[in-house]
């Protein structure tokens, strides 16, 4: 791993159509028209998948390499990064979703009132 400097990611010209620029182990720098960002690709049941890692220059690229990294040893121990990914988000929305609060305790402060049963 480690074969794009930060100049060469700086250098990449957009051109009509996307093309990418290897660093090595599956990370990716994808170049479009509309700007840069990072790909994780690898295989799976034959087929190529591709997974976002970010758009550059926000994540850097020791932070993509990083990131590939975690992913490719999530796929080493037989987990797939997309599906950990979707299931990772699927239970941020349900938290974000849960925002029942337990009903407080009688005779507990809370904002600084005494909270009585009526």
């Amino acid at each position: 791993m480690g074969q794009l400097s930060e100049l060469q990611i700086r250098a990449a010209a957009p051109r009509d159509k996307e093309y990418l620029l290897a660093d090595g182990d599956g990370l990716y720098l994808r170049v479009r028209p509309a700007g840069k960002a990072w790909v994780y690709r690898s295989k799976r049941h034959g087929k190529e998948a591709k997974l976002s890692i970010g758009h550059y220059p926000v994540v850097t690229l020791a932070a993509a390499r990083r990131k590939a990294r975690a992913e490719a040893e999530k796929r080493a121990e037989g987990v797939d990064p997309r599906e950990a990914r979707r299931l990772e988000e699927e239970r941020e929305r349900i938290a974000r979703l849960n925002t029942f609060e337990r009903p407080p305790v009688p005779g507990t402060r809370r904002r600084g009132l005494v909270l009585h049963r009526r």
